[in-house]
């Protein structure tokens, strides 16, 4: 299209920054950590997006008009003869883009109760709530919107449609008052009623389910529906939920759930259940409205389990937000918002005391407004300020309220930018002497964390059970500290400080870190072990060390036995301790039997060294390194044993090994026979 126009987004776009929650949209930047002077308030939580997505003066007036759609992450305005797009979260990202209406449509297009594009840009769809409840189809032909069909409930025409939701490129579904209904769009047949102009057409019916439906709420991260099937209409209690997952061109019936009531004349309401997606798996948000009580639910299999229940202690009506596997509460009525982590060991209560959100931008803005819109996981549509505004949280700021480093490590190992908080807090731990006690429970709450991820992960991968699907969302989020980055962020600043550690806590903390990722099973990189070693011999601690080498608590390692012939001459055993270190890793890997030969062989050690050989079948030798190292020595029993040893292996021979031959002539008469009938004729005595 023209300038300064684009296209509603492409479905692969939709999913890298829906379904991803791995990702910068989702979560990347929905968490910070604060440096420096910023000019925020010395008290906050939760702050708003320093560059929102500015909205036209003109279209945001119309907010009777204004819809978010969630999946394609559009604000779409609509008036009689347009539709104005704004794509993205903020300034830096913005797109916009016109579609003008053309031809003939229905009208008045002021009583649409929703307005969407499909996921590939082909279709708008606007949910037009008029005497009969229809679905609107246009066509987009550039920047033109030219009207095709109205699609009202197949089955039931008199139905209402409750809701509609794209769910692929060209799979959509109703939500009608008596049931599901999904449709195909890549197959659009002609149908004898219910047409509109040129729209005599219909969508493809591919599955229904008939089930007396109140409302619904559905969640794109998920793609899960929950269908409020309660009351007299179905003969079942007001608590009723159906879940529905959808797959392409296919829905899954799941079980049915019942969620807690106050009081049993109470009903559920829509804006008291929210679906989303917390530490990997589904969740089901209900806030009791009567009781100002939060109840989070997961999802399984076997039915909804209950996992935190607080008390909000709030007075009016509140909304929800997920940044980063937390609930961020928002309490219009007191200005205030909280943070609740339901792995946290204190669920009763918010991580950190409730505050207002802050504002980074310039500006006289009205926190908390009436007109601003929630929408999932983290957008506000604040109609009074033409704008819109992800949230985030600083975690620095947030781990202010952590009375215990314990809890807080616990904390911040689940959220996914926080490794230099992380680090940062260990370094100061480490500093300031901290008992080895509690350095050993921040490293298990560290390692911990990494081994259950691991296995997740595996664990994920070999599964191919579709009746999990649904359940299970896009990973377990966190942080992982890995060693290298422990030993680049943590232990090698500290042992390199000018403040420096004192020696007996240094090597207690490494030796703690060490017992740790044993206990979870994982193998300790060598750079551990050379920079404990490093510290022992800096100190003269020998004893230590060679107990520490002896009953294997520095593992074996390749670098390790370098690094003990490197302090041989400093400390003598250590050259036996690199051989039996280096004979035990011959036995798991035959390749290092070269490395034994050249310790020996550099060392002087050509006895053993021809023994080695000899009981280690395929080892290859240089010949004429083995006779140099023997007349260095100006031993002549040694220098006759070493070349009597290689001539009868028939290994004493080219031009390189002469000079040796005509030696060992000189000093042995006669030359010996096999060894002279490899000598090149050019060759003089030396």
């Amino acid at each position: 299209s023209g300038e300064g126009d684009v296209r509603p987004l492409h479905e692969d776009d939709v999913y890298r920054a829906v379904y991803t929650t791995t990702g910068k949209e989702s979560g990347g930047d929905s968490t910070r950590q604060s440096e420096g002077d910023t000019g925020l308030p010395l008290n906050y939580h939760v702050l708003l997006s320093p560059t929102p997505l500015v909205v036209d003066s003109v279209d945001a007036r119309k907010k009777g008009q204004a819809f978010f759609d969630d999946f394609t992450r559009q604000l779409l305005f609509v008036s009689e003869e347009a539709v104005r797009v704004y794509a993205g979260t903020s300034k830096d990202n913005a797109q916009t883009a016109s579609f003008a209406f053309k031809g003939e449509y229905p009208r008045p297009l002021h009583l649409i109760l929703s307005a969407k594009f499909s996921p590939d840009g082909k279709y708008l769809t606007l949910h037009r709530n008029v005497a009969r409840s229809e679905i609107l189809f246009f066509e987009v032909v550039g920047n033109e919107l030219r009207f095709c069909f109205a699609q009202k409930c197949r089955r039931h025409p008199t139905a209402a449609i409750l809701s509609y939701h794209w769910t692929y490129a060209d799979n959509l579904f109703f939500v009608t008052s008596t049931g599901l209904e999904l449709y195909q769009t890549s197959s659009v047949e002609p149908v004898s009623v219910f047409g509109w102009g040129l729209g005599k057409k219909g969508l493809r019916l591919v599955k229904e389910y008939k089930n007396p439906t109140n409302w619904a709420v559905y969640s794109c991260q998920c793609r899960l529906l929950l269908s409020s099937v309660g009351g007299a209409a179905s003969g079942s209690s007001n608590n009723s939920l159906q879940a529905y997952y959808f797959k392409h061109d296919a829905i899954v019936k799941l079980s049915r759930f019942d969620v807690e009531l106050p009081d049993r004349n109470d009903s559920l309401k829509p804006n008291e259940i929210l679906l989303c997606q917390l530490y990997g798996r589904v969740h089901v948000v209900q806030l009791q409205s009567s009781r100002h009580h939060m109840i989070v639910y997961q999802m399984a299999p076997s039915g909804l389990e209950k996992v935190m229940q607080t008390d909000l202690r709030t007075t009016g009506q509140v909304s929800l937000h997920v940044v980063d596997n937390l609930l961020v509460v928002h309490d219009s009525d007191s200005s205030i918002s909280m943070l609740f982590d339901i792995r946290d060991s204190e669920t009763d209560f918010p991580i950190a005391a409730p505050l207002p959100i802050v504002a980074p931008s310039a500006g006289d803005i009205e926190l908390y407004s009436d007109k601003w819109r929630f929408y999932q996981p983290d957008i506000i549509l604040d109609l009074q300020n033409a704008c819109v505004w992800r949230i985030s949280v600083d975690l620095a700021q947030i781990a202010l309220a952590f009375g215990s480093k314990v809890r807080l490590a616990s904390f911040l190992v689940r959220r996914r930018v926080s490794r230099r908080l992380l680090s940062g807090m260990l370094r100061s731990s480490i500093l300031e002497g901290a008992p080895l006690s509690l350095l050993s429970q921040l490293f298990e709450v560290i390692n911990k964390h990494n081994f259950h991820l691991a296995q997740k992960l595996a664990a994920k991968a070999k599964e191919a059970d579709v009746s999990h699907e649904a359940y299970d969302g896009d990973g377990e989020g966190g942080v992982i500290m890995d060693q290298s980055y422990m030993y680049k962020h943590v232990f090698l600043p500290l042992d390199e400080s000018e403040q420096g550690v004192e020696y007996s806590y240094w090597v207690g903390t490494m030796l703690e870190y060490i017992r740790s990722l044993s206990f979870y099973q994982q193998d300790t990189e060598y750079s551990f072990y050379t920079l404990l070693i490093g510290v022992l011999v800096r100190a003269g601690r020998w004893y230590q060390l060679h107990q520490l080498l002896q009953y294997h608590i520095i593992a074996d390692r390749l670098p390790i036995a370098c690094q003990l012939l490197s302090i041989k001459d400093t400390y003598a055993p250590a050259y036996q301790l690199a051989l039996d270190m280096l004979k035990r890793l011959a036995s798991q890997d035959p390749q290092v039997n070269h490395q034994i030969v050249e310790v020996l062989l550099t060392t002087g050690h050509l006895l053993p060294a021809l023994k080695f050989i000899r009981y280690h079948k395929g080892v290859k030798v240089s010949v004429p390194r083995f006779l140099e190292a023997a007349l260095a020595q100006n031993d002549t029993v040694l220098f006759y044993t070493v070349f009597t040893f290689f001539e009868k292996r028939g290994e004493v021979i080219g031009e390189e090994c002469a000079a040796y031959v005509h030696t060992f002539a000189n000093m042995f008469a006669p030359v010996p026979t096999a060894a002279a009938s490899h000598m090149p004729l050019t060759l003089t005595s030396t």
